[in-house]
């Protein structure tokens, strides 16, 4: 695990020295005009650091699952998903209404924190867009790989609005299940946090149909299992250890595996409260959800989930057939995420 983490740090590095470089700043010029260059040029490149960068490592290693062996390309395919990344959560943020995103003010906040801020955002987002799209499509490989790895991308970006919007829907609804929840979790998180950036690079290393199912069934369980963890995080997490407010989803009323086993298990007087003061702005409504969820046994139900996807991936790298060296590495990143606390 430690040389996993020394892995993952290592690339991180790599992958912001390149966003630091002139390099990036000539290519982001040559797509764009003066205007943006001088007036946001700086927020654009300030927002694609500060991540974890397990998206764009999970390129890599899917290129190297497939037997990849050009590291430049990948590289470049891992640089375009942490801009897709970026862009993804300048909007999630506008959605969520999010005040805090790596640490720092999010990116409608630091343009204004109004209307004219969001839009900005929304703005600075598409722009992200379409420059991974243009890093993706003139890639020094073969024009049938390029064509592959497009439609991957954009189908990867369709099936994550479908789970953005299942997401939304959620939110206005009184009642719903655990299944809505886990559908919600594989569309919005596992296709694009796990499955997209493995497949991507896979597609770029030349991987076969059984490769890319095997990666998408792994995902899968992967993907429920961070987002399961995420939102335990997103409650029960330290701020200064997240960077994100711990308030947001409360605030939010976000509907995940904690409140769908709470709705389920929870007494009439305890869910009385928990209305109350969930999706509210409301004092102590942190101290007294984490409580609530807590005391029910919704917190260990959700451990429990965690712990369920991560047996079941850990079970599914050990039957596929990826060699062992790749195989390790697949099942570290799996334990990697199921103990991460931010």
């Amino acid at each position: 695990m430690a040389d996993l983490s020394k892995e993952i740090a290592n690339f991180r590095e790599k992958v912001y020295k390149y966003f630091e470089s002139e390099q990036f700043k000539l290519y982001i010029k040559s797509l764009t005009n003066d205007y943006f260059m001088t007036n946001y040029f700086e927020v654009f490149k300030n927002y694609c650091l500060g991540g974890k960068c397990l998206r764009a490592y999970l390129v890599s290693l899917g290129y190297k699952l497939a037997g990849g062996e050009e590291e430049q390309n990948v590289f470049l395919a891992s640089v375009a998903y942490e801009i897709f990344e970026t862009s993804v959560l300048a909007h999630d943020d506008i959605i969520d209404q999010s005040a805090l995103r790596r640490g720092i003010p999010s990116m409608y906040k630091r343009l204004g924190d109004n209307k004219v801020g969001e839009a900005r955002a929304i703005t600075m987002g598409d722009i992200g867009f379409f420059v991974c799209y243009h890093i993706l499509s003139n890639m020094k490989v073969p024009s049938k790989i390029i064509y592959n790895t497009m439609c991957l991308q954009s189908e990867i970006f369709l099936k994550t609005c479908c789970g953005q919007i299942k997401d939304i829907d959620l939110g206005t609804l009184k009642t719903y299940t655990e299944a809505d929840v886990i559908d919600m979790y594989k569309n919005k998180t596992a296709y694009y946090t796990i499955i997209g950036p493995l497949q991507l690079g896979a597609t770029l290393g030349g991987a076969n149909k059984n490769k890319l199912l095997m990666l998408e069934e792994i995902g899968l369980k992967l993907g429920v299992l961070f987002q399961a963890k995420d939102d335990i995080i997103g409650i029960f997490g330290e701020e200064k250890t997240t960077g994100k407010s711990n308030k947001s989803d409360i605030e939010e009323g976000k509907k995940t595996v904690l409140t769908a086993h709470f709705s389920l298990s929870a007494q009439k007087h305890e869910q009385a409260l928990f209305n109350k003061f969930y999706g509210t702005k409301k004092k102590k409504s942190v101290q007294i959800i984490k409580e609530l969820l807590t005391n029910s046994g919704s917190l260990d139900y959700a451990n429990k989930v965690c712990e369920n996807n991560y047996n079941e991936a850990v079970k599914l790298i050990k039957n596929s057939t990826f060699d062992a060296t790749n195989k390790k590495k697949l099942s570290d990143f799996a334990k990697f995420i199921f103990d991460r606390q931010k």
